[in-house]
């Protein structure tokens, strides 16, 4: 009596070999298909059974073993690939998330280094101006006062009375009177009578 060979030995090396497990599952699939399509075709259950052995049989003998082996890798190479093709959808969308997140990132960091900067600009243009007015005496600081255009009128007004007070020091008695009485009537729009004394 014949030795049986074992399909499952033929294809399958050992549990880590996936080439061979789904070859024989490739080998296990068209014998139950031809099953199927005996009993589609009212084929007895004895027939189908001596039918399913000669099929063992005439694939072993015939060498078509390798063919689930060749059709295993052409299945592993598509779910490879398909496996590859999903995670680099998937990646590339992570990848995309992380970019804009980083552009985010990027966007506020430079809008805060900004502001930072545009405070400590300001703030060495305050401390520039307050040491400046620190060291000035106090008579640059009066002149500054004086031209600086805030105070204008109370600035004309110091401004005159300290002409009138050097000019009553400077000239003579009757032209202190003449100019203050002039002054006055250009104040006040109406002309004052004066009595001129002789010399």
């Amino acid at each position: 009596m014949k030795e049986k060979v074992w399909v499952f030995e033929r294809l399958v090396k050992n549990d880590q070999d996936a080439q061979g497990l789904l070859a024989y599952a490739l080998y296990k699939y068209s014998k139950h298909s031809l099953a199927l399509s005996l009993r589609s075709e009212g084929v007895s259950e004895p027939e189908i059974d001596k039918r399913v052995k000669n099929f063992h049989d005439d694939q072993i003998a015939s060498y078509q073993l390798s063919t689930y082996k060749d059709r295993a890798d052409v299945y592993l190479d598509a779910m490879i690939k398909q496996v590859e093709a999903d995670s680099a959808k998937h990646y590339a969308a992570e990848i995309q998330v992380l970019k804009k997140q980083h552009a985010t990132e990027i966007q506020t960091l430079k809008s805060q280094h900004k502001k930072g900067l545009e405070k400590a600009e300001r703030d060495l243009l305050k401390n520039v101006i307050r040491f400046r007015e620190d060291k000035r005496t106090t008579l640059s600081k009066f002149g500054f006062w004086l031209l600086s255009g805030v105070p204008s009128a109370l600035a004309a007004l110091i401004v005159t009375a300290i002409f009138y007070v050097v000019m009553f020091f400077v000239v003579q008695e009757q032209t202190k009177k003449d100019v203050l009485l002039e002054g006055m009537q250009k104040i006040s729009g109406m002309e004052l009578e004066t009595k001129k004394e002789t010399p």
